[in-house]
């Protein structure tokens, strides 16, 4: 590569054009985001740090605190319920999957209460909570 193409490539590098952007444009994208994403954002950088603290509506779901392989133990789940022959690993998938969810549940506790202790003094017009329900429930 040619030195002009290189600084050429830094100099795209270093333009960081997301925080060029005002603030209210900033927050105009958060608002379109999930929360648990939207909260991640504050880790990109100081500017941003406060602009999830802005946001006016929350929306806490246990399954954003589900993994990938909650969703893919469900799927295998339903493959071997289907099947006479799986039914003994259909039970211990519906074990693992169980794991899973209560996980999910003490962590969406521990947000809520650590949200609720934080004693920070916010203004949020909407607030909801989507929880599941199952058999142990």
């Amino acid at each position: 590569m040619a030195r002009k193409d290189l600084s050429r490539l830094r100099r795209a590098c270093d333009d960081d054009r997301l925080s060029a952007l005002p603030d209210d444009l900033l927050l105009l994208i958060l608002r379109r985001l999930d929360s648990r994403t939207a909260h991640g954002a504050a880790a990109l950088s100081k500017r941003w740090a406060h602009l999830p603290r802005e946001l006016t509506a929350l929306d806490l779901k246990v399954t954003d605190t589900l993994p990938q392989r909650y969703r893919r133990c469900l799927l295998r789940r339903g493959e071997a319920t289907r099947s006479l022959q799986l039914a003994q690993i259909a039970r211990k998938l519906e074990d693992i999957a169980g794991r899973y969810q209560r996980r999910a549940m003490r962590s969406m506790v521990a947000s809520v209460r650590s949200l609720l202790a934080s004693g920070l003094h916010r203004r949020v017009n909407r607030l909801s909570l989507e929880i599941f329900e199952d058999s142990t429930s």
